[in-house]
């Protein structure tokens, strides 16, 4: 399946460490967060080797979304017809989590949809409902964390999703 990642909003790591970055604290910044998405995304036995990293959104330290080219050979005892080419992390100071949809071709596409299950998820928890359909969740479903995930997600609304240039999304 062709892939529908819209290259001239997404940057490969390298080259937008090289374009965006200054100095070793930036680079140091920009590595530890993509560690650590990279870190959640691997810790998931289906995951395949991951082939490239790019970047698509970096504003340290309230979000970072990243696409992430996977090998199309999946581990053993997973059929290759579940696996995409692309997956989506968004990390930050915020709950990490995966988004895999052929639509998602940018960050912004991909922010908005993980402030759409984030939302499902709050509203889940509060409401007493399982949550056990938000698998790409790896946060204790109780009302303290879901009290803590509500405003970042109104955050990532009002200053990155509902405004005409979003901070620190390069191609845009």
């Amino acid at each position: 399946m062709p892939h529908k990642v819209d290259f001239d909003l997404v940057f490969e790591a390298d080259d937008f460490r090289n374009r965006f970055l200054d100095g070793r604290e930036d680079h140091e910044g920009f590595d530890a967060i993509e560690k650590e998405a990279r870190n959640f995304l691997t810790t998931y036995t289906w995951c395949p080797p991951v082939e490239g990293v790019y970047v698509g959104c970096y504003c340290p330290p309230v979000v970072a979304v990243f696409a992430y080219k996977v090998e199309k050979s999946p581990p053993i005892g997973i059929d290759s017809t579940d696996i995409l080419e692309w997956i989506w992390v968004v990390a930050g100071d915020l709950p990490p989590a995966y988004l895999i949809n052929e639509e998602i071709t940018d960050a912004l596409v991909a922010l908005a949809g993980y402030t759409a299950v984030a939302s499902d998820w709050v509203k889940a928890v509060e409401g007493g409902d399982t949550v056990d359909d938000f698998v790409y969740f790896d946060l204790p479903a109780d009302k303290e964390h879901a009290a803590m995930l509500r405003p970042r997600i109104d955050l990532l609304k009002q200053h990155f999703l509902y405004v005409e240039r979003p901070p620190l999304f390069p191609g845009i």
